[in-house]
């Protein structure tokens, strides 16, 4: 891969009349490491490269302590799975009693209002029909709230959020 950046750079160069020594002094060499070890972790489209790493929270209606036990299990299974249907990828994922925090890597075709319309909508429904319970403790047939939060991890790093989630699980069970 890197050689092929390196061939598609040199020809780029050349065609704009400059000279480069890509082994001399290194530097470029080095330069086009960094680059590739960047774009490793990014997805690609027909016509886009992205780095895009949303961080979703939302809660039940009324803010309930209904996501316990075997909802808990289900729902984190429920998710992974409609990620892997999309083409997301979760990063990190925390279920707590009264709400939900999803990291997650999307591609350019994904709006963060989609995703997140998507993760409430499939969820809510494969709940309602494995617990149908869950309808007597949030009356008008909607589990999650209408609201929601969407962050992107443009001014934090991707470990800076994954650890907060973290950190809401701990802190949640010490108070």
């Amino acid at each position: 891969m890197l050689e092929i950046i390196i061939l598609c750079l040199e020809k780029m160069l050349f065609r704009s009349g400059h000279r480069y020594d890509f082994c001399g002094d290194g530097f470029l060499c080095h330069k086009l490491y960094i680059t590739y070890r960047y774009l490793r972790f990014m997805g690609r489209s027909s016509s886009a490269v992205y780095n895009l790493n949303y961080h979703v929270v939302f809660c039940p209606k009324y803010r309930k302590p209904v996501l316990v036990g075997d909802v808990e299990v289900f729902l984190k299974d429920c998710f992974n799975i409609i990620a892997e249907t999309n083409g997301w990828k979760i990063l990190q994922m925390e279920v707590m009693p009264d709400h939900v925090h999803i990291f997650l890597s999307a591609s350019v075709e994904h709006s963060p209002m989609m995703i997140a319309k998507i993760l409430k909508g499939v969820s809510g429904l494969q709940l309602f029909k494995k617990y149908p319970d869950l309808r007597k403790k949030l009356w008008g047939g909607h589990i999650w709230s209408p609201s929601y939060y969407v962050g992107t991890a443009g001014n934090v790093t991707s470990e800076n959020v994954k650890r907060y989630i973290e950190e809401q699980k701990r802190n949640s069970s010490t108070q």
